[in-house]
């Protein structure tokens, strides 16, 4: 289970039909146990917790890869800062793009990276870009997909963002943390 602030109220009664054929339910977090207990109704000491985890080795702060940094068109002696996340709506890329704004308007020396896809439907992605476009700072903001391999956007970044309204144990930041950002 996941945070699932995506679950309809359709899906959320056909998921209390199938919870009444299973004998337990993997949760990520002690957040999601609990949602999972309060939301679907399931018993608490049904519900195991098997925490995230990563390979952490394999984040090991390395070198920043300025080939990648400049094929972004990132200024070489430009900060980066990045926002590591699928696009949906929970995870408030508005709010970062928004607060790229803000920065952008009081220094020229820092670069803002948005990694993700679409995660639900439509276009989340295209319209996050369209805002960026309608504060004049598209030229600051860089959108990219990691096709599964964050390392490369994690060498260039010296500041990981979580603009999320809810989470139960983040991937992103557990990569930011491993990676010494």
């Amino acid at each position: 289970r996941d945070y699932g602030e995506w679950m309809s109220r359709r899906y959320l009664l056909a998921t209390r039909l199938a919870n009444s054929l299973v004998t337990r339910i993997v949760t990520n977090s002690n957040q999601v146990k609990q949602l999972t207990k309060t939301v679907e109704g399931f018993p608490e000491d049904k519900i195991a917790v098997i925490c995230n985890g990563i390979a952490a080795e394999a984040f090991r702060h390395r070198a920043p890869n300025i080939v990648f940094k400049r094929a972004l068109q990132i200024p070489d002696g430009n900060k980066v800062v990045g926002l590591i996340a699928n696009y949906r709506p929970m995870k408030r890329h508005e709010t970062f793009v928004r607060a790229a704004n803000e920065i952008v308007q009081k220094r020229d020396d820092i670069d803002f990276v948005l990694v993700g896809r679409d995660a639900v439907p439509g276009e989340p992605r295209k319209e996050i870009q369209q805002l960026a476009a309608s504060l004049g700072i598209t030229r600051r903001v860089h959108f990219a997909h990691a096709d599964g391999n964050v390392r490369d956007f994690l060498s260039i970044l010296d500041v990981g963002v979580n603009c999320s309204e809810g989470e139960g144990l983040s991937n992103a930041i557990m990569e930011y943390m491993a990676a010494e950002i």
